[in-house]
């Protein structure tokens, strides 16, 4: 699915993916403790083809960059 998915599928194109996250550990020759998170798909589906997929990353560069709550502050009930 990894290689079916890396071949096929640009940095900004969108697709749906169905799994779960694995998070492993490990430790190195000198006894420190490493962890690997992993994304294991059980389904994936492109929903968009490479040719209509956005040139920039449609809204998801300002992901983790705070957001103004704009809001009214009297509650209507």
């Amino acid at each position: 699915t990894a290689e079916l998915v890396g071949n096929n599928i640009s940095k900004v194109q969108r697709m749906l993916l169905e799994g779960r996250l694995q998070i492993r550990q490990y430790k190195d020759q000198t006894g420190q403790n490493h962890y690997i998170t992993e994304v294991v798909a059980d389904r994936v589906e492109f929903i968009e083809p490479k040719d209509r997929a956005p040139q920039n990353a449609g809204g998801f560069e300002k992901m983790g960059e705070e957001v103004p709550m704009k809001f009214d502050e009297d509650i209507p009930f």
